[in-house]
């Protein structure tokens, strides 16, 4: 789930950013914060590295970082005492005389991760979520900003595409270099997505997957997106097992079967809807888990020259680097013994998940020692080089799940969109008396077009901002600086955004356009569809 605050007069952004702790069965996640600060140009795009941790720059501001230990609990009576830790640490940020005029909402997405494997309960449902949402809401409403409930939506997969990609880009510095873009490939324990740029003359010719992200000051791009939602490594390994069980062990007296994807040594035992309990057990054969996963995976020839898995269109995109990233990177980091960025043969990738996947679990506990999932890395290497290479059509790839000291992934970019993307729905306050109008003045903050103004000032002072009795702020000559939080809990429990800053506006992807050129039905971000 994601939560961003937004607001109209803020001074600096702020990413909050919390992550599993890997290898961590009780419960807690690790807490990375990040503070990010700097002057808002909106003609350029602003890169932040962990070197400026603490210290000033007069090019990329400064980035904070703070890490702490937290526990996630479902429980909505929980949330409050949750949300409060970071509301606390950004109120050592925010100065109190602008926290009036923060305006909260929030996004969240549907796929939450639950404590089984079992393709049939591995994504958490939209009814499933919606008792999380009262005790966010009544928090919000109680913590001091403006909260705005009618913005308050749940997102689609194919928003998490398009917005790893931002991220990716911006990371990269590739953002504003269209021609040396790179291409997004995250695969998540429910979903996978690619995303890619293409040429602007073949944009119009694309059969579906089209998207047009236009940030406003000058800068749009022309991409490619696709969501398969049932790709992710967990569904796909819950398929595979379920796949076992219809053709090992059909009748109900059957209660072992065997895994050819878990090394031998290794039991794992299953509990099914239908109480049926199954014990599977390794046998470390490389080619009959190959033979598994090609039988669940659904990669077929569709009869056109470009293509995906389950026949998807896809257009060419054989001049394109892709970073992968998300579950992708953490198998590169087990076979290839780095957490740097590391150009990947997918060849290569498919030799080493072999040798892993014939080795049994004696010798694997020999050479890797306790690792976490050990037992799982056969089929991560194996699904993830059938499904970039026969899949995806990729014979290399580059992957890390870190650029530039800053985590990937969607929340980031989701972040970055509303940070640099100037709101259809704020303007300049005019007449202080009588702010209906919203109208352009130099000296007078943001207000909200479509709600009442927020109070602001004619005059400031000579070292910028200023608080006077009538409340609001004001900044002569200058860009206002912003704050952006954002929150991500770890994939193993669920996902939050804290997003502050100015100048956001609903996330629409110019779907005019992109109607127009798919023959898709104007989607707002609320009600959009993966197309």
């Amino acid at each position: 789930m994601s939560v961003t605050l937004r607001s109209c007069h803020l001074k600096d952004t702020i990413a909050l950013q919390v992550t599993e702790q890997k290898g961590d069965h009780a419960g807690h996640t690790s807490t990375k914060a990040y503070v990010f600060q700097w002057n808002r140009n909106e003609t350029k795009f602003v890169y932040k590295t962990n070197s400026f941790i603490g210290v000033p720059s007069p090019i990329d501001g400064k980035l904070y970082k703070e890490v702490k230990k937290t526990v996630w609990s479902n429980a909505p009576e929980d949330i409050p005492n949750f949300l409060s830790q970071f509301f606390n640490w950004t109120d050592s940020i925010i100065p109190d005389d602008a926290k009036y005029s923060t305006v909260v909402f929030f996004e969240t997405t549907a796929g939450v991760k639950t404590s089984h494997y079992s393709s049939t309960d591995i994504r958490v449902e939209e009814d499933q979520i919606k008792p999380i949402f009262p005790a966010v809401l009544s928090y919000m409403n109680q913590s001091g900003v403006r909260f705005l409930q009618r913005e308050s939506q749940l997102i689609k997969g194919s928003n998490e595409g398009i917005d790893g990609w931002i991220s990716l880009n911006y990371l990269s510095r590739t953002l504003l270099n269209t021609p040396n873009t790179v291409g997004s490939i995250e695969l998540s324990s429910t979903s996978s997505q690619i995303t890619f740029a293409v040429a602007a003359e073949d944009f119009s010719n694309l059969r579906s997957g089209g998207v047009l992200v236009d940030f406003k000051n000058g800068n749009s791009w022309h991409l490619y997106s696709h969501t398969y939602p049932h790709h992710g490594i967990d569904t796909m390994r819950g398929y595979m097992e379920d796949e076992i069980r219809r053709t090992s062990a059909s009748s109900k007296r059957v209660r072992e079967a065997p895994n050819p994807c878990l090394p031998t040594g290794f039991n794992q035992t299953k509990v099914y809807s239908d109480n049926y309990v199954l014990t599977l057990y390794g046998t470390s054969s490389a080619d009959e888990c190959q033979q598994l996963i090609d039988a669940v995976i659904n990669i077929t020839d569709c009869g056109a020259a470009n293509c995906g898995p389950g026949k998807v269109y896809q257009p060419d995109m054989s001049d394109i680097s892709f970073i992968g990233f998300s579950v992708i990177n953490y198998a590169v980091q087990f076979y290839y013994n780095t957490s740097n960025m590391i150009s990947v043969d997918l060849e290569d990738l498919r030799v080493r998940s072999r040798k892993h996947c014939s080795a049994p679990l004696d010798t694997l506990k020999n050479v890797y020692g306790n690792t976490a999932y050990l037992d799982r890395y056969c089929f991560y290497g194996l699904y993830i080089h059938t499904l970039l290479s026969d899949g995806f059509n990729l014979k290399a790839f580059n992957s890390s799940n870190v650029i530039n000291g800053v985590a990937v992934g969607w929340a980031p970019g989701a972040m970055m969109y509303e940070a640099m993307h100037v709101a259809d729905n704020f303007t300049y306050c005019g007449d202080l008396s009588d702010c209906s109008s919203c109208l352009y003045h130099t000296n007078c903050g943001y207000c909200e077009a479509s709600d009442n103004c927020m109070p602001a000032y004619t005059t400031c002072d000579a070292d910028g901002w200023q608080k006077l009795e009538s409340g609001g702020f004001c900044k002569s000559g200058d860009t206002p600086v912003r704050f952006i939080i954002a929150i991500v809990i770890g994939a193993a429990v669920l996902q939050i955004i804290l997003t502050v800053g100015l100048v956001v506006s609903y996330r629409r992807w110019n779907a005019k356009q992109v109607a127009e050129i798919t023959h898709m039905p104007l989607l707002d971000r609320e009600d959009e569809e993966d197309i």
